[in-house]
């Protein structure tokens, strides 16, 4: 029942573009969690494909502990998408990666977070104001505001 909650809340998150005759793109990140995320992964892919709203395409990061070679060839194209569903918690991304995350989210992007995500970058303050993680606690506290308009969400956040 716990999952079907979750799925449904998943599901409804960008009703704004359901209405819209072609499906919604979504970028599913993982590839490092303390969850089972190769299970994870397939499951929500296929709830949310299966809905006839979304198409999803999954980006896995290199596992953990590899080489830095290995982080420079994953760049996920944040842009292309209109949110982004993370069942992600692992090592930090290369500062590249995060500053095209950060200026994707504050330039209008959508962020899910599934389960264990909300707090996969313990020292990434950008993160934890998005995600509002249990450092923050409330979005309010955190100074972000979220703003629906003209079809897109905006979000907005002060500098760190």
């Amino acid at each position: 029942m716990k999952t079907g909650i979750t799925i449904l809340l998943l599901a409804g998150a960008l009703p704004f573009q359901a209405l819209a005759a072609e499906k919604v793109k979504i970028l599913l990140l993982d590839g490092q969690n303390n969850h089972n995320w190769s299970a994870t992964t397939p499951v929500l892919k296929s709830i949310l494909e299966k809905s006839g709203r979304f198409e999803v395409t999954v980006s896995t990061t290199p596992a953990a502990k590899s080489p830095r070679e290995s982080w420079a060839g994953w760049h996920p194209q944040f842009k292309e998408f209109a949110a982004v569903l993370s069942n992600y918690n692992g090592e930090d991304w290369p500062q590249a990666v995060k500053t095209a995350f950060v200026s994707y989210i504050w330039n209008g992007g959508g962020l899910i977070v599934y389960h264990a995500a909300n707090n996969s970058f313990p020292a990434w303050p950008e993160y934890n104001r998005m995600v509002a993680s249990p450092e923050t606690r409330r979005l309010a506290r955190a100074g972000i505001t979220v703003k629906y308009t003209n079809t897109r969400w905006k979000f907005a956040c002060p500098s760190t």
